[in-house]
């Protein structure tokens, strides 16, 4: 047996034992695989067109403050 976690920790699963259960070895392997289709890594080319990524945050580009050449 082996204790997993219900929401991955790389997703914002906490490590709580509200968020661990017990699987059996192959269980757990089947289930981390599943896991790694369920929640996606990231890709910036997936943001809508009116939002970008500083300082890791993500950010209406209406609320990025303009550079005037002066």
């Amino acid at each position: 047996m082996e204790v997993a976690h219900i929401k991955p920790r790389s997703e914002g699963g906490d490590n709580t034992i509200r968020n661990k259960q017990l699987l059996h070895r192959h269980c757990h392997d089947s289930k981390t695989a599943l896991d790694k289709k369920t929640y996606p890594k990231f890709r910036p080319q997936d943001l809508p067109e009116n939002y970008i990524w500083i300082n890791d945050m993500l950010t209406l580009k209406q609320d990025v403050p303009m550079k005037r050449d002066v």
